[in-house]
């Protein structure tokens, strides 16, 4: 009977470690769920391109009452039938810029170029 008694208690101080150990496991928090950033918001602007600045990778459009600089970055994609570098972009050309504010700053997304304007004539 001790035999049966000492055996049961073997088995059970056995049984209760294993579980002790496997515990911590299971109750272990869930993996957190990676934070999805706010949405950008796009705003949007149309006008005349007034100036292309290629050294400071800006343009600047005007609308009959305002007047904005936007920044391009090497994302901002430029487009009219094809993709174009900001160098292409000729002053009093309409585009439609779609554009995120970042610190104060108006950074273009997209300029799509809706009537290109006429070429700069080369110095002479």
């Amino acid at each position: 009977m001790k035999k049966l008694l000492t055996l049961g208690l073997v088995l059970l101080a056995v049984s209760g470690l294993a579980l002790a150990q496997a515990a911590p496991a299971a109750t272990a928090a869930p993996a957190a769920k990676p934070v999805k950033a706010a949405p950008v918001k796009l705003h949007e602007f149309t006008g005349i391109v007034t100036a292309v600045d290629v050294v400071g990778n800006t343009i600047t459009v005007k609308k009959p009452k305002a007047e904005e600089t936007f920044s391009v970055t090497p994302d901002t994609k430029i487009k009219l039938r094809k993709e174009y570098k900001l160098a292409e972009v000729p002053k009093d050309s309409k585009v439609f810029i779609k554009y995120k504010e970042d610190a104060g700053s108006k950074v273009a997304v997209s300029i799509l170029i809706q009537k290109l304007g006429k070429p700069a004539k080369p110095a002479k």
